[in-house]
């Protein structure tokens, strides 16, 4: 955050993250969306099955001008990122000598990201995680990974690999054993 200082205290420049943009299934089922958990914004993911997919989001960082989500690190939250991510509103507000906040006004008024329709169908994508999984334990396989396509028009329908991991547990505040315990699992 920039301070600015102002005869009757300072001056603080807010930026506000925009909401991201939710991500769809063929049929209007969203797969990623924004949700609250214990009081903050999160991403929120299917527990199984979409990771490669759908990818997941950096963790935030409160050093990255008061964004709430961070930036797509994989999947379709990676490529379509700068669809998603929307326009940050940045704002001053005018704080006194005890903090209290004075007055404020918009520098640059921000937008929501644009949410997107994907190719994938929930039921496909999970029926074909489930059987990809089931698989490669019946035969003692650490994984495996399978496509479904629309051989007329080139669309992925379901794209899974196994193993795979609940992207959830990335968020920011996240039990770090959750995450060390993804980091040494032989399977991953």
């Amino acid at each position: 955050q920039q301070l600015l200082i102002a005869l009757s205290g300072q001056v603080e420049v807010v930026f506000e993250d925009a909401e991201r943009g939710v991500i769809y299934d063929r049929y209007g089922v969203a797969l990623a969306k924004n949700s609250e958990f214990e009081g903050k914004n999160i991403r929120a993911y299917p527990p199984e099955g979409f990771l490669h997919v759908l990818g997941f989001l950096t963790q935030d960082d409160p050093n990255n001008g008061g964004k709430k989500f961070g930036v797509g690190a994989s999947g379709l939250e990676a490529v379509y990122e700068e669809i998603l991510k929307g326009v940050s509103e940045k704002r001053i507000e005018e704080i006194d000598n005890k903090g209290t906040v004075v007055g404020s006004g918009f520098l640059e008024r921000g937008s929501a990201g644009s949410g997107i329709i994907s190719a994938i169908d929930k039921d496909l994508q999970l029926a074909l995680y489930q059987n990809i999984k089931n698989t490669a334990g019946v035969y003692g396989f650490n994984g495996g990974a399978a496509v479904f396509l629309d051989v007329s028009s080139g669309e992925t329908l379901a794209l899974v690999s196994v193993p795979d991991f609940d992207p959830n547990v990335l968020r920011s505040g996240s039990d770090a054993s959750n995450i060390q315990e993804l980091l040494n699992s032989p399977g991953r």
